[in-house]
């Protein structure tokens, strides 16, 4: 959905993000991208476990929000997804918002 007031496309995530949906996912936020250029901000308090191929999917649409000075944010990841940003070093290009306490 997007919202005027933060001028960004709200996205809620939720279960797996893995290489059976990472495609879907990437081709979805890129659709959203096309259709107004936004940041992109995703609530991932539903997100239990991520693989290297959703991350590359994160790293594609990050890439397409640059193109016009945007951003990509990552809100309420679980405490294991924060860590892993964190080993990756991607907790540097991404934003990472609240931390959920699960």
């Amino acid at each position: 959905m997007y919202d005027d007031e933060t001028a960004s496309w709200q996205v809620a995530v939720a279960g797996e993000f893995d290489i059976f949906n990472s495609e879907d996912l990437k081709n979805e936020l890129n659709r959203l991208i096309g259709e107004k250029n936004a940041d992109v901000v995703l609530d991932c308090a539903g997100l239990n476990y991520m693989d290297s191929t959703s991350i590359g999917a994160l790293v594609s649409v990050l890439k397409n929000v640059k193109m016009y000075g945007g951003k990509v944010v990552l809100n309420n990841l679980k405490p294991n997804l924060v860590k892993l940003f964190r080993i990756t070093n991607l907790n540097k290009v991404f934003e990472i918002g609240g931390e959920s306490g699960e």
